[in-house]
């Protein structure tokens, strides 16, 4: 978990797809259009989704903020979620345990920075920098954002073609950039294993004069074929969550870089077992003024960061 002055941000390519027929669609939907149609629901506090077979989580914009003069616009999304348990903290000196209860119309709530640009690169997609919360799904923030452009946004539309009407609205999706050095690897070179790790012993904090020793059990894996690319990413995956199920907490995965020499590289299975993430395009941000979880207002710091690397990227795209 990181420090709440840290922030991991991934990039990602979002479509907005005309619906109910994207490979014919009778209506374009720009991104700019889809703004102005949900923004007056946002500002009456209506832009929100109760997801779950109960009902019993919602997601919402919280805030948003479109800057035009960079095109881009900043979303908080908050996630809040009855099924979740009751948090507990303890003092760290005395180990005392508190239990916090909640209400019987409260859950507990995270939040999202969304970084968006409003018009499209080179290769006719949009650009996002998403934060990234573990447990919190790409779906669940989908979801909500198709749920508002199928309310706000359906128009009736005229099929030439037919001489009947149909009922349009614009859907988001979107796929993870990739920029990691082992996928860009895999691309021409297969896939030499995995080694996983369980340390059994590892003192965090070690100064200069500290002897202890981290003593630790590797288990190596090597695939029975030549994987490459998505296979290849599929079997670590595959491997990750075999290893954490094992209590072996980091993996190295072992490569060949694109000049053919033997590379590694050395990450938690739990990353890499989450799905995808792990290989894909991401930066670290740092801030001077904390940022807690669940936040009601956009981190103007974190957001400006962010949309910093959103111009960097739109530019070199």
């Amino acid at each position: 978990m990181l420090e709440l002055n840290n922030r991991l941000v991934f990039y990602y390519e979002f479509t907005i797809d005309s619906m109910p027929s994207p490979d014919k669609p009778l209506k374009e939907f720009p991104f700019e259009y889809v703004l102005e149609r949900i923004e007056p629901a946002f500002k009456l506090g209506n832009a929100e989704c109760l997801i779950g077979a109960k009902e019993d989580a919602c997601v919402r914009i919280q805030a948003m903020s479109v800057d035009e003069a960079n095109e881009a616009v900043t979303f908080l999304v908050n996630f809040t979620d009855e099924k979740l348990a009751n948090p507990t903290l303890q003092k760290i000196h005395s180990r005392h345990l508190r239990k916090v209860k909640k209400d019987h119309d409260e859950g507990l709530a995270v939040s999202i920075h969304i970084v968006l640009s409003t018009i499209k690169n080179t290769y006719g997609n949009y650009i996002g920098l998403v934060e990234y919360i573990p447990g919190l799904s790409k779906y669940k923030y989908l979801r909500l954002f198709n749920s508002l452009f199928r309310k706000y946004c359906t128009d009736v539309v005229l099929d030439e073609k037919t001489k009947k009407t149909r009922h349009c609205y614009p859907k988001i999706d979107s796929a993870i950039l990739e920029g990691d050095a082992v996928a860009d690897a895999l691309q021409d070179k297969p896939l030499s294993g995995v080694e996983l790790i369980r340390y059994d012993h590892e003192s965090i904090d070690m100064d200069e004069e500290d002897d202890t020793l981290i003593s630790r059990e590797v288990l190596f894996l090597k695939p029975k074929d030549k994987l490459f690319a998505n296979e290849a990413t599929s079997w670590i995956h595959k491997c990750a969550q075999r290893g954490s199920h094992k209590n072996y907490s980091h993996m190295r995965i072992k490569f060949k870089n694109t000049d053919g020499k033997d590379a590694t590289t050395t990450v938690s299975t739990a990353e890499v077992g989450g799905g995808e993430l792990y290989f894909g395009k991401k930066r670290l941000i740092s801030f001077n003024t904390p940022l807690d979880q669940g936040s009601e207002q956009i981190h103007n710091e974190l957001s400006e960061d962010m949309k910093l690397l959103l111009l960097e990227e739109m530019a070199v795209n």
